[in-house]
Order: structure tokens, then C-alpha cells, then sequence
């Protein structure tokens, strides 16, 4: 015997049949086998076509993993001069990145230590340029951290950019000058250094910037570097 229908537009059909020769066997219904394959393959594309929760959610929690390591930068205090504009004729820099006061710890003076010591912890927001070094390099942390903060006025929230440089194979941080404190996300600081960055930090590129980077301190040592490469081109010429 056959039966035939439609089951949601999907035709199908049942049949059944005696095996003559065994009488005690009860008949042998065959399911249809096209309505079990349309089955089994409408519910596995469901199932694929939807992404699972957990896998969702490890993706983010790696994300804050990854932000919530600390960049440890040495603090070379035995350096004459700190800021963005440093050296005779400007030393290159390792890193640079804009970010966010978030920590500042206890002053720690110690008779034993040749400077006094205030760790500070700063979010990495922006990067601006990193290089990679020989023995420690910025590798995807989220926060830095150094002890150069003794004697700075910033407080927790201040929108800073970062200058650090390169010291036998590491990224370093020569004081706290070479924090230098924005007033807004949209400071005219920020467009001046990527300029000066883009342009493999040739020093002549910010001399119409000059007004802006006496404003903010660092008038003098932009000066000197200017001068440096100023004499530099003559000498060439």
C-alpha cells in the first residue's frame, strides 16, 4: 500500500509491505526519506547561520584582558632633559601615545635610592608611534606605568601625551616633563607632533609651531632642535 500528501509544501509518501514468507513479521513502514533529509538540513542551517553566546563572550573578555596589561617603562632620571624635544639636535623617539592619568601612588623616598620615587599609571588611548626595540618593546598593553611622577601637578583624569625613547634596547621615560598635559582631545599639540611624526621627526617642520610649543614649556628645547637641524642644511649646502 502507498500514501502520498504534501507536508508544508514537501510531498511525500509512505509505503508498506508483507514479506509473504514470514507471516509472523509485521509490516515494514518506510519513512520518507526526503522529508528527514529536508529536516535535518533546514535545522542545521538554523543552527549554524547562530552564533553561541560563550563564544561571544570570551572575545570580549580576552579584549579586556589585553587592556588591563601594564606596560612597565623605566625611569632614566639620570638624564639632563625630559619633554618631547630632547638631545642636541633631537633624540628619535621609542613611543608616543596619548592617554589618561589613571593612578598616581605614594612618594617613596628612600635614602638608599638616588632619586625620589611616585609610581603613576597612565591608560594607553592612542598610540602615535611606536618602535621596536631590541630587548623590551610596546607590545598591545593597555596601561602604562612608571615612578617619574614625583613632582608633577597632574591629577587623576588629566589627559596627557606620553614621549618616551629608546635606552640600551628598552623603552624609557626620562621624567615627568615628557608628560605633557593636554587640555582636550583636540589640542593643537597633538596635530603639531603627528606632523612632526609623519615627517620622520625633522625638527624644521615645527618651526611655524613655535608659539604653540612656548605656550605649553617646551619653547626653548624646540628652539634648539630647530637650530641644530637649521645648521645642519647649511652645512650641507
Amino acid at each position: 500500500m502507498v500514501v502520498k500528501g504534501e507536508f508544508y509544501g514537501v510531498p511525500y509518501f509512505f509505503s508498506s509491505f508483507h514479506l509473504e514468507n514470514r507471516p509472523s513479521m509485521r509490516p515494514i513502514t518506510c519513512l520518507p526519506i526526503l522529508f528527514i533529509c529536508f529536516a535535518f538540513t533546514f535545522s542545521s542551517c538554523q543552527q549554524s547561520q547562530r552564533p553561541t553566546d560563550s563564544t561571544e563572550q570570551e572575545n570580549t573578555e580576552v579584549r579586556s584582558e589585553l587592556n588591563n596589561d601594564i606596560f612597565k617603562v623605566p625611569y632614566t632620571y639620570w638624564w639632563d632633559k625630559a619633554g618631547p624635544f630632547i638631545g642636541l639636535c633631537g633624540s628619535k623617539y621609542s613611543f608616543v601615545f596619548l592617554g589618561e592619568v589613571k593612578s598616581l601612588g605614594n612618594i617613596i623616598q628612600d635614602s638608599a635610592s638616588l632619586y625620589t620615587s611616585q609610581k603613576g599609571q597612565i591608560t594607553i588611548e592612542t598610540i602615535l608611534h611606536t618602535q621596536k626595540q631590541e630587548k623590551k618593546s610596546y607590545e598591545g598593553q593597555g596601561i602604562f606605568e612608571s615612578d617619574c611622577f614625583f613632582g608633577s601637578d597632574f591629577r587623576i583624569g588629566d589627559l596627557v601625551m606620553v614621549f618616551c625613547y629608546e635606552y640600551e634596547g628598552e623603552v624609557s621615560i626620562p621624567g615627568k616633563r615628557s608628560i605633557v598635559k593636554l587640555k582636550s582631545k583636540n589640542d593643537p599639540l597633538i596635530e603639531s607632533i603627528k606632523t612632526y611624526i609623519a615627517g620622520d621627526q625633522q625638527a624644521i617642520l615645527l618651526k611655524n609651531d613655535m608659539a604653540l610649543w612656548e605656550a605649553a614649556g617646551y619653547g626653548d628645547d624646540l628652539g634648539q632642535i630647530i637650530d641644530c637641524a637649521e645648521m645642519t642644511m647649511e652645512e650641507k649646502n
